[in-house]
């Protein structure tokens, strides 16, 4: 499968995925690196090595972080973090995107415990726009404890407070991180 794109580079399949892993959900840094692998590819199709040789490996991502931290993995938790906050990522956002993947967990976990089996009931109470995605939820929380998932969120509020008092952002960041992970 072939991907061409509105910036005239034409990526395949294991390009596009390379470049998603790299890259994140930073929209910035996916055009600049697309505008380079355009540049480079000088109308050629862009394959996944092409990718690897070109754009660095710089994209943590939120996400990322909220299932390093659901995993309880804390030193993956703080190599996204260092990786997060290198990348300039604002810590206010990473703690919004973490507390929303939280809270959306919450919902789905409370959700199967409670035993709804309405899936677009759940999804709209869990604010999930694709309802096919919450399969994927449901793995994610299969193995988690609706505590764990309430005491998460409030230390992200906690995490949230202290950003907003003018803590140190990094060492706000890093604390908060190993709590919820332990």
């Amino acid at each position: 499968m072939v991907l061409n794109y509105h910036l005239g580079v034409t990526l395949t399949t294991d390009a596009y995925k390379v470049l998603i892993d790299y890259t994140g959900n930073h929209t910035r840094l996916i055009f600049t690196e697309l505008e380079k692998l355009k540049t480079y590819a000088l109308g050629k199709t862009v394959n996944g090595d092409m990718v690897k040789e070109l754009v660095s490996e710089n994209a943590a991502n939120s996400l990322q972080l909220a299932n390093a931290i659901r995993l309880g993995n804390i030193a993956q938790a703080l190599e996204f973090v260092e990786c997060l906050i290198n990348c300039n990522e604002p810590a206010l956002k990473i703690t919004a995107t973490l507390t929303t993947t939280f809270r959306t967990w919450l919902t789905v976990k409370q959700m199967i415990i409670t035993g709804c089996q309405d899936e677009n009931a759940i999804a709209q109470l869990a604010d999930v726009k694709n309802p096919k995605r919450l399969y994927y939820i449901r793995q994610e929380v299969a193995n988690c404890c609706v505590n764990k998932l309430k005491n998460s969120l409030k230390m992200l509020l906690e995490l949230e407070l202290m950003l907003k008092s003018g803590v140190d952002e990094k060492l706000a960041l890093q604390t908060q991180i190993i709590k919820l992970c332990s």
